[in-house]
């Protein structure tokens, strides 16, 4: 018989913008493909006003709810592996 087991999920780095209506560049610099695909993806869910769209380290898209964002997610910060300090969690998307 197999026990329950308890998991962690791993920590993982996003990338995310939130959706305000008028930032559509924004939005195509993240998914780095045609906006259509934000709207509606997986066929079933819908992009609304303040959603964020969020990019994995998978590469994978998806659209989360302002609520649930800031219960999961929190600022990024990145530490220096030579001196320890911290340094803003500034990158550009390599777009795909």
């Amino acid at each position: 018989m197999t026990k329950v087991t308890k998991y962690r999920v791993k920590p993982d780095i996003i990338e995310a913008v939130q959706w305000t209506g008028d930032n559509i560049e924004e939005v195509k610099k993240l998914i780095g493909q045609n906006v259509a695909i934000v709207m509606v993806v997986d066929n079933s869910i819908n992009i609304r006003l303040f959603d964020y769209v969020t990019k994995n380290s998978l590469k994978e898209i998806s659209v989360c709810r302002p609520e649930h964002f800031n219960k999961v997610f929190e600022k990024a910060e990145l530490f220096c592996t030579h001196c320890g300090f911290r340094v803003e969690a500034q990158y550009e998307s390599g777009g795909n």
